[in-house]
């Protein structure tokens, strides 16, 4: 965190790019800290956990400035603390690619351990079916933690190793 004059901070900005910072001008007034991170998240926490021990409304939010987005006055604080990082993201993308493919594993292996009258592919065409229908459906109506199948009884089994 670093405390600058609003003078300063302003040219700094008017130097850089002062159409795209432009929106940040007005916010330039009373006592100024600027916070600088690597994630976009980090400075809203920070500001969220400082308010909450202390049992105050203070720091306010001024204004960020992230990946070319200009969010002002304080109300925007909690729309930045739910922002997802880049490797939340990544995250559930991987965990939406896997989950189809649990799904079909898991179906092969229910089939395998119930020795059910229905012939492998049957299981794997109706495990496939329901993995693409899962995939296409939207992924913003459901988290992560829903999207991903229960594990079945015949994942938790222990794995046989193959007899020679």
């Amino acid at each position: 965190m670093k405390v600058a004059k609003n003078t300063l901070i302003r040219k700094a900005l008017e130097s850089l790019d002062s159409e795209k910072y432009a929106g940040l001008f007005e916010s330039l007034n009373n006592v100024t800290a600027l916070m600088f991170s690597e994630n976009p998240k980090d400075p809203a926490v920070i500001l969220s956990a400082f308010r909450k021990e202390n049992a105050g409304d203070r720091p306010t939010l001024k204004a960020a400035f992230i990946n070319g987005d200009i969010f002002v006055g304080d109300n925007s604080l909690v729309a930045l603390t739910n922002i997802k990082t880049k490797n939340e993201l990544i995250g559930e993308v991987l965990g939406l690619l896997q989950s189809p493919a649990k799904r079909v594993i898991a179906a092969l292996l229910n089939h395998a351990e119930n020795g059910s009258s229905k012939t492998e592919t049957e299981v794997v065409a109706a495990a496939v079916e329901v993995a693409v229908a899962e995939v296409a459906a939207p992924a913003a109506e459901a988290p992560l933690a829903e999207v991903a199948p229960e594990a079945p009884a015949a994942e938790a089994a222990p794995e046989v190793a193959p007899e020679a």
